[in-house]
Formats: structure tokens, sequence, C-alpha cells
């Protein structure tokens, strides 16, 4: 029966199982007491060395869940000990000078400017749940507008942003979730990213030096969050960007993403893993439109309306 509950409870992927049978030879029964053993040392070294490493493995605090949060760092390094370890130590030096930060808890001081305009230029947005309980996130990066975002702020100022953005914004909302749905354990994301209008020549080194500082931190200090990443509208061009960005990822990651070009492949897909009325409009479902809802998260104050236009003097 306890291999039974540490089955359950730590979200063991089959394929994991797999990977250590296969590696050591050893019988499914024998790689879950691995996987237990394994976890029980990490949760070990974790309680005795504490402090930043502690904090950085409870990222999300300690209302994920102990056994939720051991397995996701467990899960990203296929249970080898030594891994597991270092990959927390490399997070927690990448997390420093932000912890020291406090990730910047004001959106607009880490930009260098307002919230709603940085968004005007790079629309993303959180909207719904998808039908396993996690939230679903949109990112319009077909109108990345790169020109407008470089006279607003810097890259460093977009990953400050970004540490505001997973350590404040996102984890409220795992908070708020999980106080209403008791049961919601699993802390990932549907991520839709929309490549509709994209350009060849938006994916230059600028737009991909963003992506790839952001990516970084999420593999690295907040592994296992992504459920599932679908690309849609899809340009036949990006097929070349793709294989560069996947080398970004590890493999685990660009097993959960799917680049679809086809509305109604995407649209239907879409409608699979989310109910419609939590669908947004413009994707395909009953939702509120995703550009209503920046404007509401995003307008402070007396603002009603934004609009923003890049002026180039030669």
């Amino acid at each position: 029966m306890i291999f039974f509950k540490i089955h359950r409870e730590s979200l063991l992927n089959i394929h994991i199982v797999a990977h250590i049978c296969f590696l050591c030879r050893y019988k499914p029964t024998d790689a879950i007491i691995i996987i237990k053993k394994t976890q029980l040392k990490f949760k070990e070294t974790v309680d005795t060395r504490g402090g930043d490493f502690k904090n950085t493995v409870y990222g999300f605090g300690e209302f994920e869940g102990e056994v939720y949060a051991l397995t996701r760092w467990c899960r990203a390094r296929k249970y080898v000990f030594t891994d597991i370890i270092v990959m927390v130590e490399e997070a927690t030096k990448c997390m420093s000078e932000a912890r020291k930060a406090n990730y910047y808890p004001e959106p607009a001081a880490a930009l260098g400017c307002e919230a709603a305009i940085y968004q005007a230029q790079y629309p993303q947005v959180y909207s719904g749940f998808a039908k396993n309980g996690c939230l679903v996130f949109y990112s319009k990066v077909g109108i990345l507008n790169i020109d407008a975002v470089e006279c607003i702020t810097t890259v460093a100022n977009i990953v400050k942003y970004h540490w505001w953005v997973m350590m404040h914004d996102y984890k409220k909302r795992l908070e708020e979730h999980k106080a209403k749905n008791p049961d919601f354990k699993e802390f990932e994301t549907v991520s839709i990213l929309d490549m509709s209008n994209l350009t060849v020549g938006q994916l230059n080194s600028r737009t991909l030096k963003i992506i790839k500082e952001q990516s970084t931190i999420d593999s690295l200090c907040f592994p296992e969050t992504m459920n599932k990443t679908y690309l849609v509208n899809s340009p036949r061009f990006f097929s070349t960007t793709w294989k560069l960005i996947r080398g970004w990822l590890d493999a685990r990651t660009v097993a959960k993403v799917e680049v679809l070009s086809d509305r109604k492949t995407w649209e239907k897909k879409l409608l699979d893993y989310i109910d419609e009325a939590q669908l947004p409009a413009d994707y395909g479902g009953s939702g509120p439109i995703t550009n209503d809802t920046m404007e509401k998260e995003g307008f402070v104050g007396s603002m009603k309306r934004l609009h923003t236009e890049v002026l180039y003097l030669r």
C-alpha cells in the first residue's frame, strides 16, 4: 500500500520509470523504490540545508505541498540525486539577486514604465483554466513590437519584470486558485503562444534574446511548471526558428509542445483541453476576449484606453 500511495502522490511519470529501468536494467518495482529513496533523500537534504536552498525548492511557498514541490525538481532531473542538487544550487544562484530585491514587487519600477504600456507591445495574459485545473496563459508573440519594447525598457528590466510575474502575479493566482479548489495540486500552466502576423523580421537576435532569458529562468528555477504549450497560427518559416528555440529547452519540455498552423486544427485541440466557457472567444471559445481581459487587469487609475505608436526619426 505504501508504494501505491507514493506512486500516486508523487505523480510518477511512466516515462521516468521506464528511463530508470532502461539505464539501470531494473524492474519497474525496483525503479519505484529508487524513486522513493531519492525523493526521501532529497527531502532530508532540503530540510538540513534550509535557507535559500529550501526557499528555492519551495519557490511558490509551502502551500504548494511538500510532495508536489519536491517531485517537480526530482522529475526535472529524472530522479538522479546529484543532478537534482546541482540544479537547485544553480537555481539558487540564479535567483539570488532577484531574491534580495524581493522579486521586484512593483512591476512598473521593474520595467521602468507602466506595465500596460509594455503589454501593449508584447500582449500576454492569464485567462481561464484548463480541464485539468491548470491556469491558461496567452502570449501574442506574432504582434510583439521589439522596436517599441526597446524604446520603453531593457532586457535587464524585462527579466526583473519576469521575476515579478512568476513570484508575485503567478504565485498569487496559484494561491487563489488553490484556496477555491483545495484538491488543486499540480502547479502547472497551459500556454498558448499565438504567432499570427509573425514575420521573419520579428525573429531577430533582439527578440530571441528576450525569449531565451525568460525560458532559461523558467526551465531552471521553476521546473515542471509547463503542463502543455500550443504554438498556434505558426507560419511555415517558423520551423527553422523552432529548431533553434528547442535547443534551449530540455527534452521533457519539448515533448509537451505542439506547433499548429491550421485554425480548425488548433481550435479543436484547445477545446479538447479547455472547456468552451474557459476558452476566450478569440480562440474558439465563449469566454472573455483576451484583449478585454488585458485591459481589465492592466489599466490602472482612470485609464480607459491606450494607444501607442512608434515614431522613426532619421
